[in-house]
């Protein structure tokens, strides 16, 4: 919810109805208020769609100074066509030097790192700036590689929020570190070498819905923890407990909680996000009772469900449902 309050930020004082455009994304209002509710990603990049467009500025509100509209599918466009990933951030660097608003980045290199550093000109620039700039910027190398671009590390200009538990989605768990003088992005010299493994149709399809594209890609389906999701969104009836699970991998309870925790991950936090997704899925679409949706995201009553879909987004489901 922190992300769509950020979106929120700044359309009152420039004029734009902030309750017709959540509407229009299908957000209830009541949600805004509660810090720990969740929405689905297909509404909140649509919200910031509208955000974008209302306010003609492509950091909605958050830069120094407005980012025109449709700068960033342009410097896409320059992209896809460098031979490799270095190539690529080379271009990303240069499109928005010459732009010469909102964030701007440069380039620090030596013989084993590379680092995407960025900064504010002509004025201040809102958390939200940095991490969507960053987070566009490694997942769009993401894309054009077909595969997760590893991170030696990212960098923000300020302290860590009280979503800072997000920022494990943002950046794939690579690590993060707070209340840096600069924001970067930090990469070893030879993952750039990789190819570019797209074909401007695909950036075509892309820049439909870039931001949302961004969001679910699934470019690593190897990782333990990439496993292990899909398996509990499969059959989160049975496959609940982590014995299940590793049995279903064919592996030992024990060597996957190993394998997990390597990644940075824990089995009950991955099964808490599984039912909540699946749960915000179910309610957001078709026309499931709530003792359907809670069998269908892996609870056995339904009592226990709404319980839990409450703490995660401070409304009932049936609640949550009415207002979609």
């Amino acid at each position: 919810m922190h992300f769509v309050r950020a979106i929120l930020a700044h359309l009152s004082r420039r004029g734009v109805d902030e309750a017709a455009l959540l509407h229009a994304a299908g957000i209830p209002p009541a949600l805004v208020h509660h810090a720990e509710a969740r929405v689905s990603a297909r509404r909140y990049a649509d919200l910031q769609t509208a955000a974008i467009l209302a306010l003609e500025d492509e950091l909605v509100g958050h830069g120094p100074t407005p980012v025109p509209v449709g700068s960033f599918a342009a410097m896409c466009h320059w992209a896809i066509h460098a031979p490799h990933l270095a190539g690529a951030l080379h271009r990303l660097v240069r499109f928005y030097g010459f732009l010469g608003r909102g964030l701007v980045p440069r380039l620090e290199r030596d013989e084993r790192r590379v680092v995407l550093a960025v900064e504010a000109v002509g004025g201040a620039a809102g958390p939200y700036a940095y991490e969507l700039f960053l987070f566009a910027a490694h997942r769009l190398l993401c894309w054009l590689a077909r595969e997760r671009v590893p991170l030696v590390g990212v960098e923000m200009p300020f302290p860590a929020p009280p979503h800072q538990r997000e920022y494990r989605n943002l950046f794939y768990a690579f690590p993060v570190r707070f209340a840096a003088p600069r924001a970067a992005l930090s990469f070893a010299a030879d993952t750039l070498a990789a190819p570019i493994r797209r074909e401007p149709a695909e950036l075509r399809r892309l820049l439909r819905h870039p931001l949302y594209e961004f969001i679910v890609q699934d470019l690593d389906r190897t990782s333990w923890g990439a496993r292990v999701m899909a398996e509990l969104h499969r059959d989160p009836q049975r496959l609940n407990t982590l014995p299940a699970v590793a049995a279903r991998l064919g592996v030992a309870a024990h060597t996957l909680r190993r394998r997990l925790l390597a990644e940075g991950h824990r089995f009950a936090e991955l099964k808490r996000q599984a039912r909540r997704d699946l749960a915000i899925h179910h309610l957001s679409t078709g026309d499931r009772t709530v003792e359907e949706v809670a069998a269908a995201s892996g609870f056995s009553e339904a009592s226990a469900f709404i319980r839990a879909f409450r703490r995660w987004t401070g409304v009932t489901p049936a609640r949550y449902r009415r207002a979609h």
